[in-house]
């Protein structure tokens, strides 16, 4: 991790790569190049030299020397950034040449996310695809410098020909020149803030591109257990009512569904669906069946929490147990490669996609991997992730890392004291809302994995839920669909009430975030990172709620994602000099492929790097609370322990 600001952008390498595959999809999956089912067709560069701007690039074969004298030995000689848009890509192809070393020796700079950081607003109407804002290059281009416009016109992408491939070359040079001058723009709009938080996130790019050249092992064992699990729990669904006349075009269609519990079994709707405006104009409402009504209705009728099994059933298989068949076979290594999206979020977290897409679309219709980041928790479904021989699966996980952030920036002196070590929120909490003042917070404490487990569970539901404003109708869906506890509405009201008084600093701060909003436009981060607040402050903007939320919420998920980019940059020189590889990325955990002779005592020293992140090097911040991290360790994400 580099200390302070650094604006070698102005000296940056843009780099970019064109890729071709025996079939067109092969060109985004640079595994492929060990198979020789795909390469790079043509390479670019593109650099100031003073006052000039100069570029270089080769036609296929593209040779590894080329690569190594041209672009990473060079930026290491010449200590420039290498600067590329979405620029992950580009790398694991690197990684796939076989350049490791010298690719985690380069620094990385994204263009693709200066622009993020400078402007990216939160989509609140997922419903309104004139939100939906596209970061790709292209449209980077028609916006600041549409005199650079429709470059990419007539070329063919998959050339093969002498003069196609000098086009697609000369197409190539531009894909650089613009990164360099669209780059530059941004990066001298950031605040130096923003730019030592554009550059911690960047230490993550060679990581994220090595994970997703190296997909993830699956065991087959587990994998056809889940099956079987599944297949067992459709088939008692499918059991009870297809003699109804439910079929799986039923559980697949939430309009057939909503006939057979609504007007076929009488059920009375629990919520509906937002309205819609039909062709003639008149707005339809229709009941809603989703994971929520099913679950409420399944606990007055057996027929409807059938019909909530099935259609589970059905898409943890399809969403998981099919991906996880098919994406291993398709892929032709043997491994999943759920795609890691740096720029996945608003907040700065990660997300995983499935399926390859290319300016929005698909580009095949069969997955590649699989949704990690919403991978069913419990072992038995993680047991199918497991690390490659010889290794074995180390994870880190941020010790309540929001209930922490938010203590901090709310300085609530219930909160911040439950975050010092030996003490235990949940039990507190759990000890709050518990009528019997026999069971104060030393008894939950004492019990809390026997007779007072039911009750700090509920407690863990109000300090994750609470924090953010919800309101009592909504904590009591979380307890009874997520936790599976029977909360009523007047219990949920009650609980709010003691958590409000027990914490009586969290209204203060969101009434100080939501008046920041209407003053500056944006919310931020300790680190820097900013999202902006495009609205009007008042009643009549139906995402007024949403925007207010983003201003609380923000700051605490943002943050802890700016910990996580902290904690991969503070640990790259050990991993790297160890043979560690990280594995993926997911909520509060950082999950690595250590070798096994080092395992065990790598878990204790990468967690006590982690212990100890220099904040307030990285940040200006020195945190009043320990920020800790756990540590486990096993043979598959299914079965890991912590360590002492």
């Amino acid at each position: 991790m580099e200390g302070g600001v650094d604006d070698r952008l102005s000296r940056a390498l843009s780099f970019d790569v064109e890729t071709q595959g025996r079939v067109r999809e092969y060109a985004l999956q640079p595994w492929r190049l060990r198979q020789g089912a795909a390469r790079l067709s043509t390479v670019a560069t593109t650099w100031n030299d003073g006052d000039n701007v100069a570029t270089d690039g080769t036609i296929m074969p593209v040779s590894k020397s080329w690569l190594i004298k041209n672009v990473l030995q060079r930026a290491i000689d010449e200590d420039r950034w290498i600067l590329g848009w979405n620029v992950q890509f580009d790398v694991s192809w690197l990684l796939a040449y076989g350049l490791r070393d010298l690719v985690f020796r380069v620094k990385w700079i994204d263009g693709m996310r200066l622009w993020r950081h400078l402007d990216l607003e939160p989509e609140y109407d997922a419903t309104n695809q004139n939100k939906k804002r596209s970061y790709g290059l292209k449209t980077a281009v028609r916006e600041f410098l549409p005199h650079m416009a429709d470059y990419e016109v007539g070329i063919d992408y998959q050339a093969t020909d002498p003069e196609s491939l000098r086009r697609l070359l000369h197409y190539n040079k531009l894909d650089t020149t613009a990164t360099l001058i669209l780059a530059e723009r941004f990066w001298s709009r950031l605040n130096d803030k923003q730019k030592a938080c554009a550059r911690l996130e960047a230490d993550m790019i060679p990581w994220i591109a090595d994970a997703n050249l190296r997909g993830m092992h699956v065991d087959h064992k587990a994998l056809a257990e889940a099956d079987a699990a599944m297949s067992a729990q459709i088939l008692e669904a499918r059991s009870l009512l297809e003699p109804l006349g439910v079929t799986e075009a039923t559980i697949g269609s939430p309009a057939q569904m909503a006939k057979v519990l609504f007007e076929d079994w009488g059920l009375t709707p629990l919520k509906f669906n937002p309205a819609k405006v039909m062709k003639d104009g008149k707005l339809s409402v229709s009941p809603s069946t989703d994971k929520e009504v099913l679950h409420e209705l399944g606990l007055i009728d057996p027929r409807a929490k059938a019909l909530r099994k099935w259609r589970e059933g059905l898409n943890l298989k399809s969403k998981f147990i099919g991906a996880l068949t098919v994406s291993p076979q398709y892929n032709g290594d043997g491994r999943t490669h759920p795609e890691a999206r740096l720029a996945g979020t608003y907040s700065g977290r990660l997300t995983y996609s499935s399926m390859q897409r290319r300016e929005g679309r698909k580009v095949a219709d069969i997955p590649t991997g699989f949704a990690l980041h919403q991978m069913k928790s419990g072992g038995q479904f993680r047991r199918m992730i497991v690390p490659p021989e010889g290794y074995d699966l180390l994870e880190f996980d941020a010790a309540s890392q929001e209930f922490k952030w938010m203590a901090i920036y709310s300085k609530d002196p219930a909160m911040l004291k439950l975050c010092m070590p030996g003490e235990d929120a949940h039990s507190y909490m759990a000890a709050q809302i518990d009528p019997d003042p026999a069971h104060d917070y030393a008894w939950v404490k004492a019990n809390k994995e026997g007779a007072a487990k039911g009750i700090r569970k509920l407690g863990k539901v109000a300090n994750l839920s609470l924090q953010y404003r919800t309101r009592p109708p909504k904590l009591r869906t979380v307890a009874r669909v997520q936790y599976d506890i029977p909360l009523g509405l007047n219990d949920a009201e009650r609980i709010t009430k003691v958590y409000l008084k027990t914490y009586e600093m969290l209204p203060v701060y969101w009434d100080v975030q939501i008046a920041r909003g209407k003053r500056l436009g944006y919310a931020e981060t300790l680190a820097g990172r900013r999202v902006q607040i495009v609205g009007a402050w008042d009643r009549s903007n139906k995402n007024l709620w949403s925007m207010q939320s983003t201003m609380i919420n923000f700051p605490i998920q943002g943050t802890g994602a700016d910990q996580k980019y902290l904690a991969v940059s503070c640990l790259h020189d050990y991993c790297v000099s160890h043979g560690i590889y990280l594995a993926w990325d997911l909520h509060d955990g950082l999950y690595f492929y250590c070798p096994k002779d080092k395992s065990k005592r790598a878990a204790y020293e990468m967690r006590d790097i982690l212990n100890n992140l220099p904040y307030d090097k990285a940040w200006g911040f020195t945190p009043p609370v320990p920020l800790t991290f756990d540590a486990k360790i096993g043979t598959s994400w299914g079965d890991l322990k912590e360590i002492a």
